[in-house]
């Protein structure tokens, strides 16, 4: 089970070698009196005292061995809150996107260039369209 405490202090205890390098033991203690050791792959670890950490802490034939945990999101599957501004910037982005690809592909045919303003405007109809519903009778 996960807890979460400010850390009181930590203190580099010694170092070792595995297969994957140089790891540094810590002696921490947390606000709430849990207290253990902690692994990292540096001697001065990301986190200082004062910070709050989510961890693991479990008993083993040499003491207390703590694991940093990284609690999950329970905002409902990752899904951000709707955001109207956002999707009315990303529809118009995308019919301005889809208009100068219109445009680069019948000056291929007919070797005329649109000019921005023409661009603009279809893009104006695209975005109307998918983002409001809005069609106009004979747009072309």
């Amino acid at each position: 089970m996960s807890k979460n405490s400010k850390i009181e202090s930590i203190e580099l205890k010694s170092d070792f070698e595995t297969k994957f390098g140089t790891m540094y033991s810590h002696h921490i203690k947390f606000e709430n009196g849990d207290e253990g050791q902690i692994n990292t792959k540096t001697s001065e670890p990301n986190f200082k005292v004062g910070d709050s950490m989510d961890y693991e802490i479990t008993e083993t034939q040499y003491g207390f061995k703590v694991k940093r945990t990284y609690m999950q999101n329970n905002s409902g599957g990752g899904f951000s809150q709707p955001n109207p501004d956002r999707d009315a910037r990303i529809c118009r982005q995308n019919a301005l996107t889809n208009a100068v690809s219109y445009y680069n592909t019948c000056s291929g045919i007919t070797n005329e260039v649109a000019t921005p303003k023409e661009i603009i405007e279809l893009a104006e109809e695209f975005s109307n369209w998918t983002c409001n519903g809005e069609k106009k009778q004979n747009p072309f």
